[in-house]
């Protein structure tokens, strides 16, 4: 089960001929505040292991 505001999407790549998995996180007020900025992180993993386990450590706590 994912976290609260974290949704698991694919793209089909190419290079790789498959669909690849990615989760994202949109903290509270993401889609409601459109003058803040807010920061990106991208958790790029190695071959192997589960697209979305490290989504499974987000925890917000509902602070920019």
């Amino acid at each position: 089960m994912l976290p609260t505001g974290v949704t698991h999407h694919t793209f089909r790549s190419e290079s790789m001929k498959r669909d690849v998995g990615y989760c994202l996180y949109l903290p509270p007020g993401y889609e409601t505040d459109t003058e803040w900025r807010y920061p990106v992180i991208y958790h790029l993993r190695g071959a192997g292991g589960n697209g979305s386990h490290p989504a499974s450590n987000i925890r917000s706590n509902g602070t920019r």
